[in-house]
């Protein structure tokens, strides 16, 4: 799985065309690119994924082998972390390069769900001297058609998959690791922003971490 090629840089940042499924003799499978129509300046209109960083095909949450675990192929829903530039005046009164997660299904590539990052701020836990420092400046990317706030960088996304804790009664479903709840969208855990109270001290600050997720059940942990 991967991409066809991405977007003209003077535009976007680090967004994505698509994202495809190819088999061992180079046919595109699957596609989705429907997420947004994208109307650049001297540029054809085109429908675009906006994707980046991480994808995730329904069957295995990790990116690597456990038992049992084995991602779908021809089947199966897909977990896609996308971009979406957004006004929100909670945060900035500059356009956010928003961070996205959305769910597609694998015979349409239609959306069946969307959790939009700028949307759960609130629940996020920053500090006054933080969201002061995000307001006037939330990490602003220069393009052609203006200025754009890079406020989260999302690096990962992964379904929490079954593990011990979950098995064993838990339901808990910007240097933020957190789990979504599916159902409500709300975060219902996280660590960080602030790693400097115990116990999060011990573990030391914790800088754009990738690829974060729970070790499945059927590994030792």
């Amino acid at each position: 799985m991967g991409s066809t090629g991405s977007r003209d840089a003077g535009f976007g940042y680090q967004d994505m065309l698509d994202v495809v499924q190819v088999n061992w003799d180079g046919k595109i499978i699957w596609k989705f690119s429907e997420y947004e129509l994208i109307k650049d300046p001297d540029h054809k209109s085109i429908r675009m994924a906006r994707q980046h960083h991480d994808y995730q095909r329904e069957g295995n949450p990790v990116g690597y082998y456990a038992p049992g675990m084995d991602p779908t192929i021809d089947r199966g829903n897909t977990l896609i972390l996308c971009h979406k530039n957004v006004k929100n005046s909670n945060i900035s009164d500059k356009t956010l390069l928003d961070d996205t997660i959305i769910e597609v299904n694998w015979k349409e590539g239609d959306l069946v769900w969307e959790w939009i990052c700028s949307e759960h701020f609130n629940e996020m836990g920053f500090s006054e001297e933080a969201i002061n420092t995000l307001y006037r400046l939330p990490h602003p990317m220069k393009i052609q058609s203006g200025e754009v706030g890079d406020w989260m960088h999302m690096n990962s996304v992964s379904l929490v998959g079954p593990n011990k804790w979950y098995e064993g009664g838990d339901e808990r479903s910007a240097n933020i690791i957190a789990i979504i709840s599916r159902k409500t969208g709300k975060i219902v855990w996280q660590i960080g922003p602030d790693y400097t109270a115990s116990p999060l001290k011990e573990i030391g600050q914790i800088v754009g971490q990738h690829h974060a997720h729970i070790i499945p059940g059927s590994l030792p942990s």
